[in-house]
């Protein structure tokens, strides 16, 4: 396998990657602490070369931070899949098949369908996967994103709660009824008072709301708009005053000045840096030279031959790493030359 081309990720590999990104130290630390967890100090790109060297232990010491890249470039791809493949759990009526199911008995389901889009604006489902209180139409969904994209169902397991993966809720703007607010996480079953009235709703608990709205309308039925957040006046001004202070200060000229300084400085560190990687690698180009005439003058034997050679090859395989690492570097024509081979060249000076 190359470590340095094009990485071809097998489904096993994927497994294995997500077997490592379950463990407490790496995600953790990747995707934010659960609660009675903690992180180990370690930094994402150490996390990105330790999982690198698990599932990759053959890798050169040379070639680490290219494994540790794609390894990382490999968890973004898994988890903007796994974001994808969410918000459609999260969608208004979360099932498949949308308002196109009917009923039996051929009567009009509008005003139903029309309502359990209104009071079913998530399908959440735990870290564990659907369960009895999942949804038929939720359960469907949940079965044709594992047909999609099988990975989902371990990666919402350990990433299900995440703060910096999937936010505690949503509030909605302004409508007909006010804001609505769309919560992504399962809330502790509350006990109702034991003196609270049975109800008398003919709706199912699949389409009741997760929290009842007190109704205060008398308007004979009319939605009337929701108060005002700022209050009186008084309020609204205090709170445009605390934003005033909050505004950072303006830059003066001798800050742009130093700023520019700065940047300027890095840039030519930069240049300087990448001055001295092409000349190593000039150099290797003649080393390479010197091994191939001393093949030829039968100062190396083939065997001795290819080891300087693969040897030589590791380090500008080093080198460009590290140069296509620097911002602002334009992709660089590879400087190896065709190898030729060292055998070919034994015959030719036999001849």
């Amino acid at each position: 396998m190359s470590t340095t081309g094009t990485l071809r990720w097998t489904p096993t590999m994927i497994w294995s990657l997500l077997g490592e990104l379950a463990r407490e130290e790496n995600h953790a630390a990747l995707y934010g602490e659960k609660k009675g967890e903690k992180t180990h100090g370690d930094t994402k790109k150490a996390i990105h070369k330790r999982i690198a060297g698990v599932l990759f232990p053959d890798t050169p010491t040379a070639n680490e931070t290219a494994m540790a890249n794609k390894v990382k470039s490999k968890i973004e791809n898994l988890r903007d899949t796994y974001r994808t493949q969410l918000k459609r759990l999260t969608q208004t009526g979360g099932g498949l098949g949308g308002n196109d199911e009917t009923g039996d008995s051929g009567q009009d389901s509008e005003g139903e369908d029309e309502a359990e889009a209104t009071t079913m604006s998530v399908s959440y489902i735990g870290a564990d996967g659907p369960d009895e209180n999942t949804s038929a139409s939720a359960r469907n969904l949940w079965e044709d994103i594992l047909k999609k994209f099988p990975y989902f169902s371990d990666m919402h397991s350990h990433l299900c709660g995440r703060p910096n993966t999937i936010p505690p809720a949503i509030t909605t703007g302004v409508g007909p009824s006010g804001p609505t607010t769309v919560i992504h996480r399962a809330s502790q079953p509350s006990q109702a008072p034991a003196s609270a009235p049975v109800s008398t709703s003919a709706e199912t608990p699949a389409r009741r709301p997760a929290l009842a709205p007190v109704s205060t309308n008398t308007s004979g039925g009319k939605c009337t708009p929701r108060p005002s957040s700022f209050g009186t006046t008084a309020a609204a001004v205090e709170k445009a005053k605390i934003k005033i202070q909050k505004t950072p200060a303006r830059k003066n000229f001798e800050d742009r000045l130093a700023e520019t300084a700065e940047k300027s400085l890095a840039a030519s560190l930069r240049i300087e840096e990448k001055k001295m990687i092409l000349s190593q690698l000039d150099q290797l180009d003649r080393k390479r030279d010197a091994v191939f005439r001393g093949c030829e003058n039968k100062l190396y034997t083939a065997e001795e031959s290819r080891l300087k050679l693969e040897t030589i090859d590791n380090t500008e395989d080093s080198l460009r790493c590290k140069l296509s690492d620097l911002d602002d570097t334009p992709e660089l024509p590879s400087a190896k030359r065709a190898r030729r081979s060292v055998s070919d060249s034994s015959d030719e000076d036999d001849d």
